[in-house]
């Protein structure tokens, strides 16, 4: 997590760069998370968002996860949800179970390999109550809006014929006090997803499409970011 490490300081403004998408996305979990009251919240960067959220929904008991040890400083002084300094791969290490997960803004995308997001997933459901709700959203490597029409429809003929999911991981950088910043994230495919919802043996309940510009809920997969609701049933 050096990324995260490295752009703390400067992961409040990128957050309101993104603000339309993030609070359309906040918009549709709230309505999933209402009818349940212990919910943890799995990379959580500096706290402020998942604050919105908890804002929204009285009476639920709130807990958190991140990895980045800037990050979960800049949590603690944002917030008083109760917070661990762990990632995702330690969810498994948590002594009690949940009725939503919510792992927002591409968290699994910076999960190196498929395999690994694949235990993830497995060590999550067992985390979860019945019927309880994994929430999470990712960068969608079929986003047409996102990266224009010519380049999707050559990503999704050499998806469809010589799949590899290495395509999917991107490099990118971020300018932050004159220094560049090198990042990484995994763009997924729809059939990623798909494999690892049915390899983790969780229930589809519902996908959303939602426009990373101005965060409209898109009817087609090709026009936006990947919303995902699962439920576990145990």
């Amino acid at each position: 997590m050096k990324f995260y490490d490295l752009i703390a300081k400067e992961y409040k403004n990128i957050s309101l760069k993104k603000k339309i998408y993030l609070n359309s996305v906040n918009k549709i979990i709230i309505k999933y998370l209402r009818k349940k009251k212990y919910i943890l919240d799995a990379g959580s960067g500096d706290g402020l968002r998942l604050e919105k959220i908890r804002k929204k929904l009285k009476n639920k008991n709130f807990s958190a996860i991140e990895p980045s040890k800037k990050m979960y400083g800049l949590f603690k002084k944002n917030s008083k949800i109760p917070i661990k300094n762990i990632g995702l791969e330690n969810i498994k290490d948590l002594n009690q179970k949940f009725d939503a997960i919510t792992c927002l803004w591409n968290v699994f995308g910076h999960v190196s390999t498929n395999e690994k997001r694949l235990n993830i997933l497995k060590d999550i459901k067992k985390k979860l109550n019945p019927k309880g709700y994994l929430i999470f959203d990712v960068n969608n490597r079929h986003n047409a809006k996102q990266y224009g029409i010519i380049k999707i429809i050559y990503r999704v003929l050499v998806d469809k014929f010589f799949f590899n999911e290495k395509r999917g991981d991107a490099k990118y950088e971020i300018v932050q006090e004159n220094k560049k910043v090198k990042g990484y994230g995994h763009l997924f495919t729809i059939g990623e997803i798909e494999l690892l919802i049915k390899k983790s043996n969780f229930q589809l309940k519902k996908v959303y499409f939602v426009n990373y510009s101005n965060g409209k809920v898109e009817k087609t997969p090709f026009f936006g970011q990947i919303l995902v609701i699962l439920e576990a049933n145990n």
